[in-house]
Parts: C-alpha cells; sequence; structure tokens
C-alpha cells in the first residue's frame, strides 16, 4: 500500500452453455466441491459468488498464454456476436424499409 500498487488476486468467472452442459458441475469443481450425479438442473439464471483462497487450490497450474493471444473460445464467442449484430442489423433494416410511417435518413 505504501508503493502505491496492490496485487489483486481476484477475476470474474461467467459460464454459459446449453441446458445439462454441467456448468454447475464445473464450478463445483472448480471450487473443489465433489461431483454430484443427481445435481438437478439449474432454472433461469445462477449469479452466485464464489470465494476460495488462492493456497487452498490444488491442481491449477498457471497458463503459459502470451497477453496477446486469443483462445479458441474467445474467436468463437466473437464470431457468434458478429453474427448476431449482423442479423440484427438486417432485421433491423427490413422492419424500417417495411414501416411507411419511418422516414430513412442516409449519413
Amino acid at each position: 500500500m505504501k508503493s502505491g500498487k496492490v496485487k489483486v488476486y481476484r477475476g470474474r468467472i461467467m459460464l454459459l452453455g446449453q441446458d445439462r452442459a454441467g456448468k454447475t458441475s464445473l464450478k463445483k469443481s472448480l471450487l473443489g466441491l465433489p461431483f454430484d450425479p443427481k445435481e438437478e438442473s439449474t432454472v433461469g439464471v445462477d449469479r452466485s459468488k464464489c470465494e476460495l483462497e488462492v493456497d487452498e487450490v490444488q491442481n491449477w497450474m498457471p497458463s503459459k498464454r502470451k497477453k496477446r493471444e486469443m483462445s479458441e473460445f474467445e474467436e468463437e464467442i466473437a464470431r457468434f456476436i458478429v453474427k448476431d449484430l449482423r442479423e440484427t442489423k438486417a432485421n433491423d433494416s427490413d422492419s424500417t424499409a417495411a414501416d411507411p410511417n419511418v422516414e430513412e435518413v442516409k449519413v
């Protein structure tokens, strides 16, 4: 604190996936909790806060990835976002063109 710098060992993880894909089980595994084959399916969104002590973590290895390197998951997520934005823009253009009360202004 005296030097004006503090290392922060905090991070956020968002688990996305199809239903019954194992997101809850993965979260529990990361926290060192046992696997439950009878785990109930999560209904809706689970916004839970999980905390763990870095010293207690087992079997985690530091990543050797370079800062600028993109993982295959980041690339795939970027593709989905671009596709969704293009479809949304196309749908907005179609609905504007079909509505006679909307005047199109080109810049």
